[in-house]
């Protein structure tokens, strides 16, 4: 369950690489565009069964880009991937024009590549054949070193290997033994036999394995050659050097200021100047003969003196409130994510790969995994039926002013989040996102202002949060949940701890509100994690100091963080450039002054900025007529012109016609863009994919029919100029979208059409948000990118507490999906989930039968169990009522389909076909919401950001979870001290 979420306002900053910008001249140019597209060696005829990637830049850096000319529903281009869909069994062969063109300033030229989509296998042979063609060996066949696993089947195809020569290359079930000659290079036939029943075929793969002289010596020479060691270049904690290296040799190591880094890599942090260490390694190997070889190989390490600080600057928007509990805005998120930790977090898997932390070579293919944070281990499953959920936290955790930190805290934050006065915006990470027993009921009951948690009518010991021990507690959810999920909802600050002493201090007699986290009291704020606040000067600077007593303190080499508290881009741009900060972004009219900057890096995003509606009644009276009349909502949509606004004023970006961004898979198990997938496509259908949505004459007649329509009605006078106003965050960017959408729309619709907009600061725009008080604002989500399903279902669901477009009741609305893979295991499935409820209806009739009529709480007390009876009873009757048709369709509320692909649901464990099912649950949920038009898409973002050239990134590969790595993987290499 990913369901962290954060509040776009403003067009928000994320990061990529761009290649170094060079002074070449025009001749320069062209011979550099002629060479990168000679590296493009493929085939010009190339055939593909399934997606493949596509390089973005050449090895002298001009960069590529990709466009399939033709077959774009077989072939289509997303980013560095080209998505293949293939023809349906038994329909030809499709062959599609793929051209790359290379460029470099005006100088450019292109290749076309006619890459064949065969059809999905039907007949063994055809199977087979495919088989044969995609097996590829993970080596490189030229130079085979080492040890290397083979595939033993693909699918329903076996495959067994065999060598022309065991003595060099041993066939071991599915490793083979590579075996060196000390003589000569030798050359072997591995021959892959595929059979599939009765049908079989041959694969053949020449290798050379180099010559390798079994002398110690050598061995010593080529394990010198193999060493390597990371995170030298900025040291402020102990190092790994390792003591063995290839081929079992022994390594030792040497210190030319041992005072700083000895041979064992313990540091001591010098004095005065940062202090640069010769690290000598000695590798060495003796044979069972005594002869031993050895050789040497040189290092240096950068230890960072005590006296040298590295301040980060950096920008924010105004922050007011930086509660974990409440706070729901971007910038809020960034700083406490700083002050405090999740009990989980989200890295890279070196281990896994039998790396060490910092070795980010061959980063594209570095796994990612979860691990403990503040918890001492990962979540145990107590009752092996994921509803009981174990935690164990550290026992060395306390905030910055000494309090220890152990799992009494826990119980009152979480106490505290969910609290029925507070109304906690985040509470709803307590009882909808891990579903907490008893958790919604406690968040929801109803509790007069002033009463003290201890006397609520429902108290905070029936919810299913545990206390176990001092360092351990439980949590009890209605619905199973894989350990994944758990780590998932459990890697934010927000299910941190927060300050007993001082939280509890700073609540108001009515005890509705706190003031912790808030601007007022911010010296009150205690933080557990890598940072604190050092100075907070309201709307002007906060600056955060690195904490050295916190547990993982070495990993993060900033020793402050200055955000200067701005607004306007165009401040931003100015401060970096007088060289005042040391990260900008440069987006929109700034791109083209940056897009060669050297320490450039482009990310794409989430977020899909959008124009949200709001068609109820303002109770400010003033009501836009217009907006009940879904024709004129959908002229608007047709009348932007996204391919011109992200080619102009917010570019770099990618134009949206739909709510999901291509940066969203439908499943974390997937690897296909959502947006690219031929369900994710055909949400594009009738709504001029080739243009974006753009069709101003399409618009005009759908303006005209809302127009006629509201004449009729009484709602407006013929002639009347209708108008539409947009509320949005008092900022430059936005400034620089929304005129020129203005221009454009008041230009395609005349005299009759008036394009308002409001600027506001962004907590006058909450303000309005929440109560209705506006026609049109511009927003954007952005997070669980690996369940669109949920980011549909979610925030705009009126039943929930993140939507932002008013009067619209979706989640009532009939979406009608046709599901393939669910259709051969739709009894069993729905019978399983039936049982699942009538175990919840006997568990609360339970409840009710036990009651006792004496009780003074016995009628609230069956009031609440007969209310959950009648729901889950009414739950029983609608899953009954699920009428799969021959083909798969299933219609279902757009409510209930986000319901039931969520844990418990029926759509929620695995089979055979989920992911193509899931997909097309998001199109048809996407479909709806764009054809009642409850909000206006309009672009991605393709987030870019200017470094100063100080800012060193160890990661120079955007990874799809953890993508530059964050503060963690990030350091200055010039100290504030030698600063211009």
């Amino acid at each position: 369950m990913k369901k962290l979420f954060s509040l776009l306002l403003a067009l928000g900053l994320v990061f990529t690489i761009a290649a170094c910008g060079r002074d070449d001249d025009e001749d320069d140019a062209q011979d550099l565009v002629d060479a990168a597209i000679a590296e493009l060696d493929w085939d010009t005829n190339i055939t593909r069964t399934s997606d493949f990637n596509l390089p973005q830049t050449a090895s002298n850096g001009v960069s590529y880009t990709w466009m399939a000319e033709t077959g774009q529903d077989y072939l289509a281009v997303d980013g560095s991937t080209a998505v293949v869909t293939r023809p349906e069994a038994g329909e030809d062969a499709v062959t599609v024009e793929l051209t790359v063109t290379a460029s470099r300033m005006d100088a450019s030229d292109s290749k076309t590549f006619n890459v064949t989509i065969t059809p999905v296998p039907e007949t063994d042979e055809e199977i087979l054949a495919e088989a044969v063609l995609d097996l590829e060996l993970s080596v490189d066949l030229s130079d085979v070193r080492n040890n290397f696993s083979v595939p033993s089947s693909d699918g329903d195809v076996q495959i067994t290997w065999a060598s022309s020569d065991e003595s060099v290359l041993e066939v071991d079930g599915n490793t083979i033994n590579v075996f060196r000659d000390p003589v000569e290079d030798k050359t072997v036939t591995l021959t892959a036999t595929l059979t599939l029943n009765a049908v079989t075929d041959t694969k053949e793969f020449v290798i050379t394995v180099p010559l390798f002289e079994d002398h110690p010596q050598n061995r010593a020479d080529e394990a010198a050659g193999d060493l390597a060691i990371f995170r030298t270049d900025f040291v402020i904690g102990d190092i790994y050097l390792p003591s063995e290296g290839t081929y079992d040799t022994t390594i030792t190591w040497s210190s030319s200021h041992p005072e700083y880094l000895d041979g064992d890599g313990s540091v001591t942090r010098p004095r005065g100047d940062n202090v640069a260490v010769d690290l000598t390694a000695t590798i060495s190997y003796t044979d069972d003969d005594g002869i031993t070889g050895e050789a040497t190989r040189e290092f240096i390490a950068v230890v960072i003196s005590q006296d040298k600080t590295y301040t980060y600057r950096t920008s924010i928007s105004p922050v007011s409130d930086i509660n974990p509990h409440d706070a729901t805005l971007a910038n809020a998120s960034d700083l406490y994510s700083l002050l405090g930790a999740g009990l989980y977090m989200g890295d890279f898997d070196f281990a896994e790969q039998g790396r060490v932390a910092g070795d980010f070579r061959d980063a594209e293919n570095l796994e990612y995994d979860r691990f403990p944070r503040l918890a001492s281990e990962l979540p145990i499953d107590v009752n092996d039926n994921g509803r009981v959920w174990e935690i164990r936290i550290r026992e060395d955790l306390n905030f910055e002013d000494g309090t220890h930190i152990n799992a009494d805290t826990f119980m009152f934050s979480y106490m505290m989040l969910l609290d029925p006065l507070l109304v906690n915006e985040r509470g709803s990470m307590m009882y909808q996102d891990l579903n907490i027993e008893g958790a919604e009921d406690y968040f929801f009951q109803d509790v007069e202002a002033g009463t003290h948690y201890d006397d609520y009518d429902i108290l905070f010991d029936t919810v299913g949060v545990k206390k176990v021990n001092d360092y351990a507690f439980r949590l009890h959810l209605n619905e199973s949940f894989t350990q994944w999920n758990v780590l998932d909802t459990l890697l934010s600050a927000i299910t941190g701890p927060v300050h007993p002493e001082n939280y509890e201090a700073l609540m108001n007699e009515a005890r509705d509100n706190t003031q912790y986290g808030t601007q007022a009291a911010i010296d009150q704020y205690v933080s557990y994690g890598p940072y604190s606040v050092s100075s907070w000067e309201a709307d002007q600077v906060y600056v955060f100091e690195k904490r050295d007593d916190f547990i993982w303190a070495d990993e993060y080499r900033f020793d402050r963080i200055r955000f200067e508290v701005l607004s306007e881009q165009s401040q931003i741009v100015n401060m970096f450039q007088a060289g005042n900060l040391d990260v900008a972004g440069v987006g929109g009219q700034y791109w083209e002054d940056f897009e060669d900057w050297p320490n450039l890096r482009l990310s794409p995003t989430m977020a899909t900025f959008r124009w949200a509606f709001n068609v109820d009644d303002r109770p400010d009276g003033n009501t836009n007529p217009m907006l009940k009349y879904k024709e004129f909502r959908q002229a608007i949509y047709h009348a932007v012109d996204r391919g011109e606004m992200t080619s102009t004023v917010t570019a770099p970006s990618i134009p949206q016609q739909g709510l999901v961004s291509p940066e969203y898979v439908t499943h974390y198990t997937d690897v296909m863009s959502y947006r690219a997938t031929p369900q994710g496509l055909s949400v594009f259908e009738d709504r001029f994919p080739d243009t974006y949505g753009f069709n101003p004459s399409y618009a005009v007649e759908l303006f005209d029919i809302a127009y006629d329509q509201a004449v009729a009605d009484g709602a407006i006078n013929d002639g009347d100029t209708v108008w539409l106003e947009l509320s949005m965050m008092d900022a430059e960017t936005n400034f620089t979208t929304n005129e020129w959408v203005q221009e454009q729309l008041e230009d395609i619709f005349g005299d009759r059409f008036e394009f308002r907009l409001n600027a506001m600061t962004s907590d006058a725009l909450d303000e309005i948000g929440a109560s209705g008080n506006f026609d049109m604002m511009f927003y954007a989500w952005q997070g669980v990118k690996f369940d669109p399903i949920f980011l549909l279902g979610y925030v705009y669901n009126e039943t929930l507490p993140l939507m932002h477009e008013i009067g619209f009741n979706t989640s009532e609305w009939p979406v009608t999906v046709t599901l393939d893979g669910f259709l051969a295991i739709a009894d069993e499935r729905i019978n399983a989930r039936l049982a699942d409820i009538q175990e919840q209806i006997d568990e609360v009739q339970d409840a009710i039968d036990a009651l006792d009529p004496s009780d003074e709480d016995y009628a609230t007390d069956l009031e609440d169990l007969e209310a959950s009876l009648d729901s889950l009873n009414e739950l029983y009757t609608d899953v009954e009522d699920f009428e799969i048709g021959a083909n798969g369709e299933l219609t279902l509320a757009f409510g209930e389909w986000f319901q039931e692909t969520q844990a418990g649901g029926i759509f929620y464990e695995e089979y055979d076909g989920l992911i193509d099912d899931w997909r097309a649950i998001a199109a048809g949920m996407e479909d709806i919401l764009l054809e009642e038009q409850i909000a206006i898409p309009l672009f991605t973002n393709v987030a870019t950001a200017a470094y100063s050239e100080r800012v060193v990134f160890e990661n120079d590969f955007f990874h799809p979870w953890m993508e530059w790595g964050g503060f963690r993987y990030m350091y200055l290499n010039v100290a504030d001290e030698d600063l211009d």
